[in-house]
């Protein structure tokens, strides 16, 4: 709103500076003549040209043409009118500068070069070539020198123009940043909050089922075998501080498990001693020899993965043997987790089985989750993740067992 009134204000200051001009030409060239028809003539020329002045600024491109071609006519008349050295070539100084800011810089040069040829020409016919010539000289100057300055000014008020809008632009630009950040800023809120959701449901989730096992376990035992009871007691004791550990961890710094921080050849077996030891599970893992070393982010999601898996089956699977594989294949990491157990029933829920967390951990890498029967009974999970593009081959592997 400011820029419209300052423009406004410059245009207005601009029109009347040309109207002033014009009126103080007019008086001055009017006085100069002799009372009579000539002054009349002279006067009412000076008017038409003021009103082609005033509504040039509000015709179209073409009919501003015309009221220039006109107005150069009204002043060439003036000027022949009153051939002596004369204020009427001063009107061209006004034109000069209305063409160059009307009209484009080649336009206004070729108007302006008119100009001249008429301001030369009637003071050549009049006085000859040496003398028209050399008084026309000062009046062409003249134009050029309005005509250019009026040309840097339209230019700089483009430029302003241009800058105004490039300005508007990136307010513009900046405000849908500011409302893309917000965005973001509430998915990186979200993120986080089903980033703590899932590292609750694997870590306390796993714990507290291996706990409950073991405490069923404990209560079956107590009159046959009360030292066996005892010691599946103090191992659930050891769960149960492992997961308010674990607890205290993810809700005051989020941060990773241990595990994560040494190569899978080794978190796993890990986790797989500590799954043996709580419940009666046989783990046979296998991880082949070309399996690439990992990046944190990726050893966590695989090694949750193997987890969530190991938890599910003992839930919902009633098995004795687990079978863990991770191997490469192209330019995939697969993970397939089986079981001797009775296997997934027709009808899977998504939001059972740990599917949610398992599909969401997978997609981070790009990667695909099937559901399968294992030859011989029982049931099999495939994780297919992408390969980073910066792993490196691992050695040898720490722990391995062959897949039934």
């Amino acid at each position: 709103m400011i820029r419209g009134i300052k423009e406004q204000f410059d245009n207005q200051l601009l029109y009347f500076i040309g109207y002033f001009a014009w009126g103080a030409v007019g008086l001055l060239g009017i006085r100069l003549i002799e009372p009579g028809p000539m002054r009349t003539l002279c006067l009412g020329l000076v008017i038409l040209y003021g009103v082609l002045f005033a509504v040039s600024a509000k015709v179209s491109a073409a009919w501003k043409d015309i009221c220039c071609l006109v107005q150069t006519i009204t002043v060439a008349a003036l000027i022949a009118l009153n051939s002596g050295w004369g204020v009427f070539p001063i009107l061209y100084f006004i034109l000069s500068a209305e063409v160059m800011m009307a009209f484009s810089q080649r336009k206004g040069l070729l108007w302006i070069g008119l100009f001249a040829l008429f301001t030369a020409g009637i003071f050549v016919l009049v006085a000859g070539w040496q003398t028209g010539i050399i008084t026309s000289l000062p009046y062409i100057a003249g134009y050029l020198f309005f005509g250019i300055f009026a040309s840097a000014v339209a230019q700089a008020r483009r430029e302003r123009d241009k800058n105004s809008r490039l300005l508007q632009e990136l307010q513009n630009v900046h405000r849908k940043l500011q409302d893309y950040s917000a965005r973001i800023e509430e998915l990186t809120i979200s993120e986080e909050r089903n980033r703590l959701s899932r590292e609750m449901h694997d870590t306390l989730g796993h714990r507290l089922t291996v706990v409950a096992v073991q405490l069923e376990g404990a209560q079956r035992l107590i009159g046959e075998n009360p030292e066996k009871s005892v010691n599946i007691v103090r191992t659930a004791r050891e769960q149960i501080r492992e997961a308010l550990r674990e607890l205290r961890g993810i809700v005051a710094t989020m941060r990773e498990p241990l595990q994560v921080n040494i190569p899978l050849r080794k978190a796993l077996p890990k986790l797989i001693d500590a799954f043996e030891e709580a419940t009666d599970f046989q783990v046979h893992l296998t991880i082949e020899d070309d399996v690439p070393n990992l990046t944190k982010a990726y050893r966590l999601t695989v090694y949750r993965i193997v987890q969530e898996a190991f938890t599910n089956i003992q839930r919902h699977a009633q098995a004795q043997n687990i079978w863990a594989r991770v191997f490469l294949k192209e330019d995939h990491l697969v993970i397939t987790i089986a079981d001797d157990g009775v296997g997934f029933p027709e009808q899977i829920s998504e939001g059972t089985f740990g599917l949610v967390g398992i599909r969401e951990r997978a997609s981070h890498f790009g990667g695909t989750v099937h559901l399968e029967s294992r030859n011989g009974g029982g049931a099999q999970l495939r994780v297919e993740l992408a390969v980073p593009k910066t792993s490196e081959v691992c050695e040898t592997p720490v722990r391995g067992a062959k897949d039934d």
